[in-house]
This record gives C-alpha cells, sequence and structure tokens, in this order.
C-alpha cells in the first residue's frame, strides 16, 4: 500500500494505491485522509489494517490524526497523536503498534508511543532507555522473533551551528517493554586477504588481510559470513599475513590456506587447514614460503591446485602443487604456464578443469587462460579475452553455469569491469550502480550468485560488501514460500527451479554426492532450509502473526491478517 506524497513540483497528495505483484491499482474510498508527505503506514496482522498517523499536510501543517484502512475503507479514529508531526518509525510489535520519536522541527523528540487500536500511550518510564534523536529513520516488523527492528535515520544538533547533520547507521530492536541496541560485527578494511566459501555450511570464510598492498598489516582474524550476517571466529589463529592464498576441500570438508607476507615483510611457507571450528596447522614439507600465488579444490581429483607466487627475494615462480589432504606433491612439468604472481583460478565444474587466469610478471601483465588437466597445464584459446589484469576476483556462477570476474589491476589502472565465460568464450557484462574500481578484492560464490568483499582502491582499503546477481525478464518461484508463481504446476523444491534453496550443492548439470544437503533427506540444515521450504526435513512452522501464512491455531479471531 501507498498512501499520499510529495511530487517533484511540491505537490501534496492524498491519493490510495495498492500493489498486487504485478500492477497498481488506484483505491478510491468515500472518506479518505487529508494529503500528506511524510506520514508512516504500517500493517496490524491481528485486527487486519493497516494504520496512518501523523506528517506534514498542506504548508507543512504538522498533523496528529489517526486512519485506518481495511482493503476497501478508510477511517478516521479518535486516536490522536500526543504530538503534532513526523514519525520517525511505525510497526507491529507483536501485539501492537508501535512508534518511535515524532519530529516538530527543530526539535527532534525519541520518545516512543503504542497504539492498540483506541488510544496513543506512552509506554516507557521517562528517563529509560531508547534510540537516540533523529529522522527518517525505519521500522519494520520480524515475525519470527516478535520484535519491531529500527535501523537508521538522519540526526541534526539544533543547538550545533548548521544542525551538523550525520547520517545513522545503528540498529535498534523492541521486544514489546524495552529498546536494545544491537551491535552488528563485521570485518574492518581490508586489502589482499584470502578467502574461501565452504559449501557445506553456507559460509564465506576470509583470514588475515591488510590496510595497504605492502603496509599497516591487520592482526590475524578469522571472519565468516553466512547467509547475511559476519562472525568472527576465536581461538588460535594462523600466523597474520596479506596475499596468501586458500581453497575449500570439500571431500574432507576443510578450508586449506597456505602463504603469504607476515607483518615483517618475510614469506610464510605453513599449511592451515580450518574445519568451522579450529585452524590445525599441518607439519611436513610442502612448497617453499611464498607470496602472490593462487591455489583452487579439482572435487573430481580431490586435490587442492596451487601455482606460482614469488619467493622472498623477488623470484617469480612458474611451480604447480597439488595437496591430497596429507600431504603436498610438486608436478615437474616441461610446459605450462610463465611464472606469475596475482592470478587467480577456479574449478570450472562442467568442463571438469581447474582454470588460471591473468597474473602479473616482470615482463608484463598476463591476459592467458589455462586449465589444469591433472597432469599437466594446456593453454585456451578465445576470439575474446578481457584486458590483461591481475589481483582481482573470480568466481563459478551457479545459477549462469559460467565463470565470472570482477575489477583488478593493471599498470597503474584500476578496473570495475565485469566478465563471465562459459568455457573459452568470454564476454563483457553490464552492470551499473556497482563498486568502485579496486584490486585485492575477494569474490566468493554463493547458492544465487557470487559476493565481493573488501579491496583496494589505489588511496585506501575498504570493507564493502556486494552480491551480484543476474535478473531477466521471466518470472522466478518464490521458492522458500512453496509459491508456484511462474505456473509450471510445481512449487517449492518440486520445481527444478529452487535448486540453489533446495540443495545448493548441486547445481544444473553438474553430478553431486548422494551426502550433500538437500530437501528430503530427512536432515534440516539450518544453513539451506527452512520449516516453510522443507517441512518433512525441518517439521512445520510455529504460528506468528504478521508472517503471511494461517498456521494452527491461528483464526481470523486471532490474526485477521494472516487468516482473512
Amino acid at each position: 500500500m501507498v498512501f499520499g506524497g510529495e511530487t517533484l513540483s511540491s505537490m501534496v497528495l492524498g491519493d490510495t494505491w495498492e500493489w498486487d505483484g504485478t500492477e497498481w491499482m488506484e483505491r478510491q474510498s468515500t472518506v479518505s485522509p487529508d494529503a500528506r508527505m511524510s506520514a508512516r503506514m504500517a500493517f496490524d496482522p491481528v485486527r487486519g489494517v493497516s494504520v496512518l498517523a501523523g506528517g506534514l499536510g498542506a504548508a507543512s501543517s504538522l498533523l496528529d490524526d489517526t486512519w485506518e484502512y481495511d482493503g476497501t475503507t478508510w477511517t478516521l479514529r479518535a486516536a490522536r497523536l500526543p504530538v503534532a508531526g513526523e514519525l520517525n518509525g511505525l510497526a507491529f510489535d507483536g501485539a501492537s503498534m508501535i512508534a518511535f520519536g515524532i519530529s516538530t522541527n527543530p526539535t527532534v523528540a525519541t520518545n516512543t508511543y503504542r497504539y492498540n487500536g483506541t488510544t496513543w500511550t506512552r509506554p516507557l518510564p521517562i528517563g529509560t532507555t531508547e534510540p537516540g534523536r533523529r529522522v527518517n529513520s525505519s521500522m519494520v516488523f520480524d515475525p519470527r522473533r516478535s520484535r519491531a527492528v529500527m535501523f537508521g535515520g538522519f540526526y541534526s544538533d539544533p543547538l550545533c551551528p548548521g544542525g551538523c547533520p550525520a547520517s545513522l547507521g545503528d540498529v535498534w530492536t523492541w521486544d514489546r517493554t524495552q529498546w536494545s541496541a544491537v551491535s552488528v560485527a563485521a570485518p574492518g578494511e581490508r586489502t589482499h586477504h584470502a578467502s574461501a566459501y565452504d559449501e557445506h555450511r553456507g559460509c564465506t570464510v576470509v583470514f588475515g588481510g591488510g590496510s595497504a598492498p605492502l603496509t599497516a598489516f591487520s592482526s590475524a582474524e578469522t571472519w565468516e559470513l553466512c547467509g547475511d550476517r559476519w562472525a568472527p571466529r576465536s581461538g588460535r589463529q594462523p600466523t597474520a599475513r596479506v596475499s596468501g592464498a586458500m581453497a575449500y576441500d570439500s571431500v574432507r570438508r576443510r578450508t586449506v590456506l597456505f602463504g603469504g607476507r607476515n607483518a615483517s615483510g618475510v614469506l610464510i611457507g605453513e599449511t592451515d587447514l580450518w574445519d568451522g571450528t579450529t585452524w590445525t596447522q599441518v607439519t611436513g614439507s610442502g612448497p617453499s614460503a611464498r607470496t602472490g600465488h593462487a591455489m583452487a579444490f579439482d572435487p573430481v581429483r580431490g586435490t587442492v591446485v596451487m601455482f606460482g607466487g614469488m619467493t622472498g627475494s623477488g623470484v617469480f615462480l612458474d611451480e604447480t602443487w597439488e595437496w591430497n589432504g596429507t600431504a603436498w606433491n610438486e608436478h615437474v612439468l616441461p610446459l605450462g604456464p610463465r611464472a606469475r604472481v596475482g592470478h587467480t583460478m577456479l574449478f570450472d565444474p562442467i568442463r571438469q578443469r581447474v582454470l588460471l587466469l591473468g597474473g602479473d610478471s616482470p615482463f608484463g601483465t598476463f591476459a592467458d587462460h589455462w586449465e589444469w588437466t591433472g597432469t599437466g597445464w594446456a593453454s585456451l584459446s578465445s576470439t575474446l579475452l578481457p584486458p590483461a589484469r591481475s589481483t582481482y576476483g573470480v568466481a563459478w556462477n551457479a545459477p549462469r553455469q559460467r565463470a565470472v570476474q570482477v575489477g583488478g589491476a593493471a599498470q597503474f589502472s584500476l578496473f570495475d569491469d565485469v566478465w563471465e565465460s562459459s568455457g573459452p568464450t568470454w564476454s563483457q557484462q553490464s552492470a551499473s550502480g556497482g563498486p568502485l574500481p579496486r584490486l585485492g578484492h575477494s569474490l566468493t560464490p554463493t547458492p544465487s550468485g557470487v559476493l565481493m568483499f573488501g579491496g583496494y582502491s589505489g588511496s585506501f582499503a575498504m570493507k564493502d560488501l556486494w552480491r551480484l546477481r543476474w535478473d531477466d525478464d521471466h518470472v522466478n518461484e518464490a521458492c522458500t514460500l512453496d509459491a508456484d508463481l511462474d505456473g509450471d504446476g510445481l512449487a517449492g523444491c518440486a520445481d527444478p527451479d529452487c535448486w540453489y534453496v533446495c540443495s545448493p550443492q548441486c547445481p544444473p548439470g553438474v553430478s553431486c554426492a548422494v551426502s550433500a544437503p538437500r530437501c528430503g533427506d530427512g536432515v534440516c540444515n539450518s544453513a539451506i532450509e527452512t520449516c516453510r521450504m522443507c517441512p518433512g526435513d525441518c517439521g512445520g512452522c510455529p504460528a506468528a502473526c504478521g508472517d503471511n501464512f494461517c498456521d494452527s491455531p491461528e483464526t481470523t479471531a486471532s490474526c485477521r491478517g494472516d487468516c482473512p
């Protein structure tokens, strides 16, 4: 639902519109709220009505009225806001409507208000902890946790000359009785870190990195991004480093970390394994210490393949090594890629080959592509290749069954372009509004696309996280809702279109292990499955008024919004 607003010509509107997922339709009502902007509206699933409150009317007049819309008719309620003006946020909290702050310029209030369908009241005593002063924050209801969640806003200090405006990025939750600040953990700025995707746990693993390619190294840190949440991992950590390499061994379910450069510039020759809980350093001989190398896991042969890098004395390497889960073995080959650093490697599950792309050498930057056959390297030819570059991101995009590369550097140039390949053929893709040009970032696969984190812009390291997904014209299934939106008669995990949520380790066209988690195996894998998507594995969903599903014991009387 949408009500009111302001046009570019400063006309204040009073029209009511509904979006049904396909088109907009204007709704007419005999009685309707006055035209306004900056009002707040939220849905009350218990009473099955949308609540509209406050805002600015004609000539910026402050409004304190409360309206309700039942899907057909607007009704003016007797309840009046304690103070006329703009609500900063309005949401259902599991029992009633909750609002935060009413702005009456120049004062920004921090009070919390509750609307029970009849009156507005202050549920908290004076002096109780509440979020700080702000305007234009956003608030929504989380039905599973029965919390209202408020994010951000805009702060202006009336006692400061010019207002000292600042944007806010804090998160608060309301549990019907009190506000709680939410601490959102995330890695700091970094570049030339090592990363890999743990496909069994659905987590991107990040280790090390620095605030610049050659100086100001970070301390040793392990972070994991599982779903959309970052979490630091404690316990023994490998040596702090930049320019190490990492790959996930899906056979032994271990992330393998090797090499890099420590805070003193000394190269590292350690092999460390991460099982999702603990780091273990491997003893025994192996490759010499190096930096700038690359690794990828070959699931067909069950080995981690490593190529290249540079020694502490500045010698560029053309060595090929494999890790079999127990030991490193070198392949001494007569032919192969030239010695290099800053290249990237990935496994192509369609061609069943490890690919090696680009990199730098004393003789220049490469644009060549090679594939590892298991016994040797073969050069791939193509009529179109991305421009030569190094220290860029590359990952396998399972939904499109293509490799994708983003950004990188060549000489004194930084790239922000996006390329993808199917076999040896590459094509540049349009992805406007994306990240800044950079090098030293990481790119990891996800079931629905790829994720990019961090990197170096040429003047500073970054900590931004981006997701790249491809859109198309056909209707996509709402796989987690078990709804047949594309009209093929199949829904949820019965529809092959839903592979990326039902069996994310088994992309179309790729054979997968019998042990790979999937809907219907009798085990609820919390990383990919939900009670709504896989009730056979995870059980039925508990009732939560406001989640748009009428689950027992909900009824029309107890939750009209879910059970109309």
